[in-house]
């Protein structure tokens, strides 16, 4: 395990970032700071709480946590054949495999090989393994809002049931035969349901309560990418080679609105669920750059210049603070 601590921008940098930012766009936020981690980051959870981010280098089966409030990064790497069953690697799709409790004391990471995977529990104060257990392999993981219950998803289905608390096995169902090649999941806010992303321009629709398939909403994109909004109400999905964002009404189960934007695989939303983040992979004037995106009526109401692509993006609790993936380190705008 390493410990390292932030690094700020020195003013000469940053006055540099001001005036080229404001030469190329309308808009846009500085890094305000940067949290150096190391390796070539996959994957970014924030905790509820607001105390903690979680990142992964998935070729390395590294995780750090990085303590928001002391400004320290605390990385730990996990055994391969315990992270990554039999390909040596853990996941590089934000969301599918990391998890953190509502609490954020607790990280869940999902690994897979051909035909095997695993889960692990690490404990963030420290960090470290605190459990791993052998499952069956699956390609999309869920924890349930009030953190009791972790969701696994196999490509087809089954979807199988663990205690977040002992990762022992508490059940398993099958979803529809329409059901397949599942890449992302995302559990509702009130732990009713289930949605499962594809690359097959559909949002499939699990009960959780009765256990079965209810639905599947067509789209546009073919998004793995997905985000729902704090109230449930809505999902938002897109995809890294085709422009746009959806927006689907989960109650009427259908697609009432698409945003046009650069192809893109960095989503947030702000706690409030005021604000979108849309990565856009192309940017402007030779910049990558971050839209941010009024909910309310999709207009894009700012832009930021992160000089690389966001792939992944999270929201600070207060929705003050912008956090993007760059390479082996985090990097922080205040918004």
């Amino acid at each position: 395990m390493s410990t390292d601590s932030r690094t700020r921008s020195d003013r000469a940098g940053l006055a540099v970032a001001l005036l080229s930012c404001g030469a190329l766009l309308t808009s846009c936020a500085v890094a305000d700071h940067t949290y150096r981690v190391g390796g070539d980051l996959s994957g970014m959870v924030a905790s509820a709480d607001g105390r903690r981010l979680v990142v992964e280098d998935g070729w390395r089966g590294q995780i750090s946590v990085i303590d928001l409030a002391s400004d320290t990064v605390a990385s730990v790497t996990l055994a391969r054949q315990a992270a990554a069953g039999s390909n040596g690697r853990l996941w590089d799709r934000p969301g599918s495999a990391l998890a953190v409790s509502p609490d954020g004391r607790r990280t869940y990471v999902g690994g897979a090989g051909t035909g095997t995977g695993s889960v692990t529990v690490l404990d963030n104060d420290r960090p470290a393994p605190e459990l791993t257990v052998p499952v069956a392999e699956f390609s999309a993981m869920a924890l349930s809002p009030d953190g009791r219950t972790l969701y696994l998803v196999d490509a087809g289905g089954p979807v199988r049931m663990l205690d977040a608390g002992t990762l022992r096995p508490i059940g398993q169902f099958s979803l529809d035969s329409s059901v397949y090649s599942v890449q992302g999941a995302a559990v509702s806010p009130d732990g009713r349901e289930l949605y499962l992303s594809n690359p097959h321009k559909r949002l499939d629709v699990v009960d959780l309560v009765g256990r079965r398939s209810v639905g599947s909403v067509p789209l546009k994109v073919w998004g793995p990418t997905m985000v729902l909004s704090p109230d449930g109400r809505l999902a938002y999905l897109t995809s890294p080679d085709r422009a746009g964002v959806d927006v689907v009404d989960l109650a009427a189960r259908r697609v009432t609105a698409h945003l046009d934007v650069d192809p893109s695989e960095g989503l947030a939303i702000s706690p409030d669920g005021r604000r979108l983040f849309v990565d856009s992979s192309s940017g402007r004037g030779g910049h990558s750059t971050v839209e941010v995106v009024a909910t309310e009526n999709l207009e894009v109401a700012d832009t930021i210049d992160t000089r690389n692509r966001g792939r992944w993006l999270a929201v600070s609790r207060d929705a003050e603070t912008l956090y993007v993936i760059d390479g082996g380190q985090v990097r922080a705008f205040d918004l």
